[in-house]
């Protein structure tokens, strides 16, 4: 990893848990430590927020995102404002006009920070999505917002934790339009995502990638375990990547075993 990645934070719904957790991290060593933290979002906000939680960590207004760097301690942090809100335009857990548009340009001005290469990635703080649609946007969640802004490349989003890694085939659908939305190009798409993704990122040039079933019950002999067989595998019509090795099950318990590196979920 680059050493001491500047990391673009937006700051997400200003009504919302997104400001005093951006405090809460800005106040632990170890992560000063390892990174140069710049917060996209509004330092009124962040001042209340850390004044109504008793967090003692101090917004500091910058122009620039590379003067982040000489903000480290952790009595402070360092904000590029993209908002300010009025208090009567504001209040936890009570969305408003101005929360709901502000949240949406947080997240374009930390993604515009990293596009132009000066920030080296991006952290995104929790927003609403109804007030993502109030707003007037479109997208349903952070992962298809940055995957426009980026070029409009079909997304795919990673749980990645220490020893497994979990890539989601559908996100914010509703459980019974699950069935209807998996497809063989979509399974095919996801697995030579992993597999490039571990090549590249971590360094893993046979990667395990488990694909788990959709039926959620061990009756394989059932109709929809039968479907979930037939939908969840690509391997007569889509070549694998080279040098991976995956496996269908119906259903899979990846997660349960400890043996895998990756799985591709629904």
């Amino acid at each position: 990893m680059k050493r001491d990645p500047i990391l673009a934070i937006s700051m997400g719904d200003p009504a919302g848990v997104g400001p005093e957790v951006v405090l809460k991290a800005a106040s632990v060593s170890d992560v000063r430590a390892e990174a140069v933290l710049v917060v996209f979002g509004d330092p009124v906000v962040l001042e209340r927020a850390g004044r109504d939680a008793g967090i003692a960590v101090r917004p500091v207004e910058i122009e620039r995102v590379e003067d982040a760097r000489d903000l480290r301690s952790t009595d402070v942090v360092p904000v590029v404002p993209v908002s300010r809100i009025a208090d009567g335009a504001h209040g936890w857990g009570t969305p408003s006009p101005a929360c709901d548009m502000a949240q949406v340009e947080y997240v374009k001005s930390a993604f515009d920070a990293v596009w132009s290469k000066k920030a080296d990635a991006i952290v995104t703080a929790p927003i609403n999505k109804r007030s993502l649609s109030r707003a007037g946007a479109q997208w349903p969640g952070h992962t298809e917002m940055l995957a426009e802004l980026s070029g409009g490349a079909q997304p795919l989003m990673m749980l990645a934790g220490p020893t497994l890694k979990v890539v989601p085939l559908t996100t914010h659908v509703p459980l019974r339009k699950v069935a209807d939305l998996l497809t063989v190009p979509l399974l095919s798409h996801a697995i030579q995502v992993v597999h490039e993704t571990f090549r590249v990122h971590f360094g893993a040039h046979r990667p395990r990638i488990a694909v788990a079933g959709l039926n959620p019950t061990r009756a394989r002999r059932a109709c929809s375990a039968t479907r979930s067989a037939r939908s969840s595998s690509p391997r007569s019509t889509r070549p694998r990547p080279r040098g991976s090795r995956w496996w269908a099950r119906s259903p899979a318990t990846p997660s349960s075993t400890g043996r895998w590196r990756a799985s591709s979920t629904w």
